[in-house]
């Protein structure tokens, strides 16, 4: 998409770089990027990641990105990120914009948000039908923890964001079937107040 942006004539002020994904991870886009000729001073690229150790950011540092932000992403960390890396003011004294509050009333993403949760609840809910835990339902459910720590805090549920970021780390390193379905029936808990409150 970076290079398909530079291409039209179109490029992007900034790219907040998830360091998650399939297939390609952030450091392989980030490298991938700066090797097609697209400079730090022409596309400022801006770490977002659970990982907030001293070597995970000098890894982003090293792949070409020029910033770090930690999940649970909080709006005022994000639009300082952007009003340093674009050169945008943030405005009435350091408030997030009109536009950036409106991610939790906007009724697509709260939809986008709930729907998140729903399926979180659907695959814990089949794990715990199953006879054991296996490694893809352990890694989905995580996956789905994860998503739910980048967004939760920009729905006002920054508390869920962080007992999904903290399970998820607990959940992987966890090798006893017992603890594993003792902590998904507790985030399960909690996500379904959430989606309840949301619902309301």
């Amino acid at each position: 998409m970076v290079r398909m942006a530079e291409k039209k004539g179109e490029p992007f002020d900034l790219v907040l770089m998830d360091m998650q994904m399939p297939v390609l991870d952030g450091i392989g886009a980030t490298t991938a990027i700066r090797w097609a000729g697209v400079s730090p001073g022409k596309l400022p690229i801006v770490a977002v990641t659970a990982n907030a150790y001293a070597d995970d950011i000098r890894q982003c540092r090293a792949a070409g990105m020029q910033g770090h932000l930690a999940k649970p992403l909080r709006m005022k960390d994000l639009m300082k990120a952007i009003a340093q890396w674009t050169g945008t003011s943030q405005g009435g004294g350091g408030q997030p914009p009109a536009a950036a509050k409106a991610a939790n009333t906007s009724p697509r993403l709260r939809k986008m948000f709930a729907d998140r949760l729903t399926m979180t609840l659907k695959a814990i809910a089949a794990a715990r039908d199953d006879e054991t835990i296996d490694d893809a339902a352990r890694a989905g459910i995580g996956s789905l923890l994860h998503q739910i720590a980048g967004t939760a805090a920009h729905f006002g549920a920054e508390e869920l964001g962080r007992q999904c970021l903290e399970t998820e780390k607990a959940l992987l390193a966890c090798k006893q079937e017992p603890e594993m379905r003792a902590m998904i029936d507790i985030i399960a808990e909690k996500i379904e107040r959430e989606s309840a409150a949301l619902a309301a």
